[in-house]
């Protein structure tokens, strides 16, 4: 990027939002072993088996909208790494139109550029 403050591209928030979103999954994969690793047993209850049954099917419900949560986190990661990566490569190419028409010599030219 150039010093002509005003006409840089930034992508560091994009890039700082991607990293928070593998945080995101990360820690959301984190939970969905935790659940899945957590098994209620019907002598833990008394022998209420339709309540261990339905505790173990909450749990892994949870789990799987955990596991979801991490895969949408990771495609969120994804997005915002590419839409850093793009603004960056916009803010390189029109930087270079710009020197390039303001190099080609014509008055009108030189007049956008400056007035950029």
């Amino acid at each position: 990027m150039s010093e002509d403050a005003g006409l840089d591209y930034l992508p560091e928030g994009f890039r700082e939002g991607g990293r928070t979103s593998n945080r995101s999954a990360d820690a959301a994969e984190g939970a969905r072993g935790h659940l899945r690793g957590v098994e209620a047993g019907g002598a833990q209850f008394g022998g209420a088996d339709a309540y261990v049954s339905a505790l173990n099917g909450n749990s892994e419900r949870q789990a799987r909208g955990a596991g979801k949560a991490a895969e949408d986190r990771d495609d969120m990661s994804g997005a915002d790494h590419r839409v850093a990566d793009l603004g960056e490569d916009v803010d390189t190419d029109t930087h270079t139109q710009l020197r390039t028409a303001g190099d080609s010599g014509s008055d009108v030219a030189r007049s956008v550029t400056d007035g950029m």
